[in-house]
C-alpha cells in the first residue's frame, strides 16, 4: 500500500502535467479537472463516512474541523453528506466514475433525505443537465413524490392485537407511557401514527447488503426493541444502530442483525477496545471484554485488538459464537 508521501508524489506530477496544458486543449485540460474534482470528492466521502462507523459521527466532524478546517456546521454537513451518499450506490458510482459533480451528488443526497427517489431517474438528468437546471429537476422530482403525502406529526405508537377480540390493546407511547382510546383517537385526528409492527419481514427493515445505514423505520423498530442502548439503557437520543455481523464482512442490514447502541459501547468498547457482544439467558445482552486487550494508552492496542476480532471470525469473516443469539428480541 503506497504510503502518504507516494501518493502526494502522484498527485503533484498529476498537477504539473495538468498545467502544462495549454492552446487548443484548454477545454480537455478543464474537462479532466472537473472529472478528478469529482473522483476525490466520492473519495473523500467515502473515508469520511468510513472515520464516522469507527470511530463516531462527532469524532469525524471534528477531524475536517481541526485537521482540514473547516467550519463547525460545515463539517457536519460533510459528515450527513458521506452518509447518505453511501446509502445511495449509483449516485457514489457516477460520482467516482466523474460522471456527475459533487454538486449533482448532494442534490440527489439532499432530496434522498426527505423522501423516497428514484436514484436511476435523478442520475440519468444529472448526467445531462447542468448543476442550476438540475436542481429544478430534482425539487420537482421531489415534489411529484411528495404530493399528497398528509402533513403533521409523526406519533410511534405501540400496542398488542388482541386476535380473539380483533382488536388493539395497551396502547402506549414508545417511552411506556399508556394511552387511553379516547386520547388516542384524538391524537389521531391530528397526527400520522406509525405502527411498530413484529414477526413480519417487510420492507423497509429487511434490506440485506445493498445499503448499509439503517432507515428511519428501521430506527424506529430499534428504538420500540431495545428501549435505548441495549448494553447500558442510554437513551435512544445517543445511540446507532450497530450491525452484529459487521457490514463489510457481509452482515446485512437487517433488523435481525441490528442492535441499537450508544456511542461509548458501539465505537469505544467494540471497535476501539475489541469488546465482543454477548447474550445472556435472560435475553438481554452486555459486553464481554477480551482478556488480551492492553492497559488503556497501550500503542499496540490497535493491534491487538484487530487481532481479537479475527479470531471471533469464521472463514467467511462473520463473526461466531454466542453473539449471533442478540438479534432474538425482535421475537415476541
Amino acid at each position: 500500500m503506497p504510503c502518504s508521501a507516494d501518493l502526494l508524489g502522484l498527485l503533484d506530477a498529476l498537477v504539473v502535467g495538468l498545467r502544462a496544458v495549454g492552446g487548443v486543449r484548454l477545454e480537455e485540460c478543464l474537462r479532466v479537472v472537473g472529472r478528478c474534482e469529482a473522483r476525490l470528492a466520492a473519495v473523500r466521502a467515502a473515508k469520511i463516512d468510513e472515520l464516522a462507523r469507527w470511530r463516531g459521527e462527532a469524532h469525524a466532524a471534528e477531524v475536517l474541523r481541526g485537521d482540514l478546517k473547516q467550519s463547525r456546521g460545515g463539517a457536519k454537513r460533510e459528515v450527513q453528506f458521506a452518509e447518505r451518499l453511501a446509502d445511495l450506490p449509483g449516485t457514489a458510482e457516477a460520482l467516482a466514475d466523474g460522471v456527475i459533480t459533487p454538486q449533482h451528488a448532494r442534490a440527489i443526497a439532499a432530496a434522498a433525505a426527505h423522501t423516497p427517489v428514484d436514484e436511476a431517474e435523478l442520475l440519468d438528468a444529472a448526467e445531462k443537465e447542468p448543476a442550476d437546471v438540475f436542481g429544478h429537476t430534482v425539487r420537482e422530482h421531489v415534489n411529484e413524490r411528495s404530493a399528497g403525502k398528509p402533513q403533521g406529526t409523526n406519533l410511534l405508537v405501540i400496542a398488542n392485537y388482541d386476535l380473539v377480540a380483533g382488536q388493539l390493546r395497551d396502547a402506549r407511547l414508545v417511552d411506556g407511557t399508556p394511552l387511553a382510546p379516547s386520547e388516542l383517537l384524538k391524537i389521531a385526528l391530528d397526527a400520522n401514527i406509525l405502527p411498530a409492527l413484529f414477526d413480519t419481514k417487510g420492507q423497509p427493515l429487511w434490506l440485506g447488503h445493498k445499503y448499509r445505514h439503517a432507515t428511519v423505520a428501521q430506527r424506529i423498530a430499534l428504538a420500540v426493541r431495545d428501549g435505548g442502548c441495549a448494553v447500558c439503557g442510554a437513551s435512544n437520543s445517543f445511540c446507532q444502530a450497530h450491525h452484529v455481523i459487521w457490514w463489510e464482512h457481509g452482515g446485512p442490514t437487517d433488523i435481525d442483525n441490528l442492535v441499537l447502541l450508544c456511542s461509548d459501547c458501539h465505537h469505544k468498547q467494540i471497535h476501539e477496545l475489541g469488546a465482543e457482544l454477548v447474550r445472556d439467558p435472560d435475553g438481554k445482552v452486555h459486553l464481554e471484554i477480551p482478556s488480551n486487550r492492553p492497559p488503556p494508552g497501550s500503542r499496540n492496542g490497535n493491534a491487538r485488538n484487530g487481532k481479537a476480532h479475527n479470531k471471533s471470525r469464521g472463514p467467511s469473516g462473520r463473526r461466531t459464537g454466542a453473539i449471533g443469539a442478540v438479534n432474538q428480541p425482535l421475537r415476541r
